[in-house]
């Protein structure tokens, strides 16, 4: 296959594709979202691409998982997308592994990945994948979604883990809602573009670009605004906090001196303003009670 299946993108200026046809990723979840994200991977040239999924194809599947297809129900999922994606790009090598991924296996899993793709249906390994990479420091693409919207961001030692995101502990295995969730293609797609392309940011930023989505970009195609972007902060009390004082803790100091300097600069607008601080300003019953004081006082000076 000729480097022509590149061509309309090494004419982008500054695209190094090179650092894509090296990159090696490891994909975790290979259902609605990892169906797409691969496609996309494919297009990118990524040369080195690691699957894992424990589940097989259900014809349920089927509405939004594209690549599968009829005669694939009962397979298993990682070995059919390594099929379809090896079918659209023979020189991309495709690896693919049906093994759960745990707490013994996480930590070999991750060993020489450059970046790592959350296509995860459930909290549980979300938060056991985001802690590895926070200590290996690998960047985290993150997706999520729902038939009426998604969320994704990159996660990295310098942002919010995915357990300040997902504080909440659930049973092994249990999915991100606690009921059956709806499926539509649509999400499926919006968010894998997405997602590859802030693959493409980490691993092959362009100049004068902005970077990688800081967690978390939703989108919310029934409200006006279909994508809002919120800044999450990382939690007080969570493990990333910990790891972090322990592996690399002049993030943290960082992160300190500028919420502090975001403070002062807050309360020096406020002062420019003359807004006075809240925290010295009387009750809303003390305001009242003093309106009503003076408003007796003048009436009294009225009637003498």
């Amino acid at each position: 296959m000729s480097e022509l299946i590149y061509s309309r993108q090494t004419c982008i200026e500054g695209w190094k594709q090179e650092k894509l046809s090296n990159a090696r990723i490891l994909m975790i979840g290979c259902g609605a979202l990892g169906n797409h994200v691969g496609i996309g991977l494919i297009g990118l040239g990524v040369g080195n691409i690691f699957l894992y999924d424990h589940d097989i194809i259900e014809d349920h599947n089927l509405n939004r998982q594209s690549l599968f297809c009829i005669e694939d129900i009962g397979k298993k999922k990682s070995e059919s997308l390594k099929k379809r994606l090896n079918e659209r790009n023979a020189r991309i090598k495709v690896y693919a592994n049906s093994d759960k991924v745990t707490e013994d296996n996480i930590s070999l899993l991750l060993q020489n990945i450059d970046l790592v793709i959350d296509c995860v249906d459930n909290v549980e390994t979300r938060q056991l994948v985001s802690r590895e990479c926070i200590i290996k420091d690998i960047p985290l693409v993150h997706g999520g979604i729902s038939w009426d919207g998604g969320q994704v961001g990159v996660i990295t030692r310098k942002t919010a883990c995915l357990s300040c995101i997902f504080p909440q502990k659930k049973e092994p295995g249990a999915p991100c809602r606690d009921e059956i969730i709806p499926g539509v293609v649509y999400s499926s797609q919006i968010i894998a573009g997405l997602m590859v392309e802030q693959v493409r940011k980490v691993l092959n930023p362009l100049p004068g670009e902005l970077g990688p989505i800081g967690p978390l970009l939703y989108y919310y195609p029934n409200e006006p605004n279909h994508f809002v972007y919120k800044p999450i902060l990382r939690r007080l009390g969570c493990e990333c906090h910990d790891l972090l004082e322990e592996l690399n803790p002049e993030i943290l100091e960082q992160e300190a001196l500028e919420k502090k300097s975001k403070m002062d600069a807050d309360n020096n607008a406020m002062q420019q303003l003359g807004i006075i601080d809240s925290s010295k300003r009387p009750s809303i019953q003390e305001d009242i009670l003093e309106k009503k004081t003076t408003s007796k006082k003048k009436s009294s000076k009225a009637g003498k």
